[in-house]
């Protein structure tokens, strides 16, 4: 199995790719680890999406010490984060905590109804953007 996306193979990308050094998350696809953390510290971004396993009004969070570590990283880099959580990972803790709400500009989840109440004043108190997208 290889660890690229078929276009690369197919040529239908055609710029230049930078790699992420460190471990492979073989299942996730991506980079993790020490090694991915550090590299990443060289770069600048405008914009970053970042997921999680949890997020509350105490923080975001992983369940993976390396996937926290290289998330840390990207938030250090870039000028705006934006974090993509589900639903079901609103108003919970995980093992690993990398980040407060306050730290993104926005949220990306796809239910409002699901959203605790304390994360809703939080985000108003700290000018970040919720928004909600229908999953099909």
């Amino acid at each position: 199995m290889s660890l690229l996306p078929d276009k690369f193979a197919s040529g239908e990308i055609t710029g230049r790719v930078i790699m992420i050094g460190g471990e492979i998350d073989v299942k996730n696809r991506f980079a993790i680890g020490a090694s991915a953390a550090e590299t990443m510290k060289q770069f600048c971004a405008d914009l970053a999406f970042i997921s999680c396993t949890a997020a509350s009004a105490r923080g975001v969070s992983s369940y993976d010490l390396d996937e926290s570590g290289f998330s840390s990283a990207i938030l250090d880099c870039t000028s705006s984060a934006v974090l993509i959580a589900e639903s079901e990972k609103l108003g919970k803790n995980s093992v690993h905590r990398f980040a407060s709400l306050s730290d993104f500009s926005a949220v990306i989840t796809d239910d409002q109804n699901h959203v605790p109440g304390d994360i809703l004043e939080l985000l108003e108190n700290s000018d970040t953007t919720l928004t909600v997208v229908k999953m099909n």
